[in-house]
């Protein structure tokens, strides 16, 4: 009788449960089908100066994270030296801007600015350079993850180049993920750019942390073989109809120890001489606040995850421990009944 009163209301408990669950499932997918059209009309007719205001705080609240990729793929070296086509500094800047906006190009003149002052320099090139093409060509509010490596590749080829790049059109048009990420091979024919790209979009593709970037060297990436990068078939890159590259992330261990290990490289400086560099890691190099604030975010988004997992398991613990008490108490009436 007992066994027949407890399985009667399990049973009922399951049934309610069920359509309790199967309610919260009816209303959610309701819910997800309105936002799936409401960002369907959005990505047509998108009110542009929501998502740049939007963009525009994530800009600022992770804007420690882009300086720490910025410097992860440029190093911040203590000198003047001739990179490419122009004369650099460290973060790799070739003009120096102001706090009202103007700036002076770097020449084998320029004195080496202090690492303040250099960190000065990043911050403001971040803000009237890479924000304010964001705000400009960006149609669509971005993530976090979205955000940092569309910092990272703006940086890389620059104001012109973004704005004509698949990346943007592709971002533009609602893409994200790995729809996105493949757009960076786009630019294989450059084979530094995909040195890179292949840390961040392994970031869009959620196969790294951001955090993982600051145990690696100042340009680690270059540490790695075109094969290291991208899938090859028969000796060759495989591309897709598209022409687009199809990152080999099944390498990404490999990849990251191979970032990590010590890295030289020879700077050609204002004086005419040269200078061989030994590369530190990320975490070493960048200023003690973004450290801090990078490590910091990383921790509040780990106690999120944490709570959030703790409070499901204290919520079974919970409902447990009631069913128990409920069948105890049963098991009370059963007895002084047969008493």
């Amino acid at each position: 009788m007992q066994k027949n009163k407890v399985k009667k209301f399990l049973i009922g408990s399951a049934l309610v449960s069920g359509l309790l669950f199967g309610t919260h499932l009816f209303v959610k997918n309701k819910d997800d089908q309105d936002d799936k059209k409401r960002d369907k009309i959005e990505n047509v007719k998108f009110n542009t100066s929501r998502a740049s205001k939007h963009n525009k705080e994530l800009f600022e609240n992770c804007r420690s994270k882009v300086k720490m990729s910025l410097i992860f793929v440029e190093n911040d070296y203590a000198y003047v030296y001739f990179c490419g086509k122009a004369w650099t500094t460290g973060g790799g800047l070739t003009v120096l801007y102001n706090a009202d906006g103007t700036y002076k190009r770097v020449t084998k003149n320029t004195k080496v600015p202090s690492v303040e002052n250099r960190d000065k320099y990043m911050g403001r090139y971040m803000t009237f350079e890479i924000l304010k093409d964001i705000e400009k060509y960006v149609k669509v509010p971005m993530d976090e993850k979205t955000m940092i490596a569309t910092c990272m590749f703006r940086y890389c080829i620059g104001g012109t180049n973004f704005q004509k790049s698949k990346y943007l059109k592709y971002l533009n048009s609602g893409k994200t993920g790995a729809e996105l990420s493949k757009t960076l091979t786009g630019w294989r024919e450059q084979k530094g750019v995909l040195n890179r790209c292949y840390f961040f979009a392994a970031l869009l593709e959620d196969k790294i942390k951001i955090t993982d970037l600051l145990d690696l060297r100042c340009e680690g990436c270059y540490n790695l073989l075109l094969e290291d990068i991208v899938v090859h078939k028969n000796g060759k890159i495989k591309k897709d109809k598209n022409n687009f590259c199809e990152w080999n992330f099944s390498k990404i261990e490999n990849n990251l120890a191979k970032a990590k290990k010590p890295r030289t490289i020879t700077l050609k400086v204002a004086n005419g001489k040269r200078v061989r560099v030994e590369c530190e890691l990320v975490k070493d190099v960048v200023m003690d606040y973004v450290l801090e604030d990078v490590n910091e975010s990383s921790d509040k988004s780990n106690a999120a995850t944490f709570i959030l997992g703790t409070g499901a398991v204290i919520g079974m613990g919970i409902a447990a421990r009631n069913l128990k008490k409920r069948q105890i108490t049963q098991k009370r009436r059963t007895d002084r009944k047969t008493l």
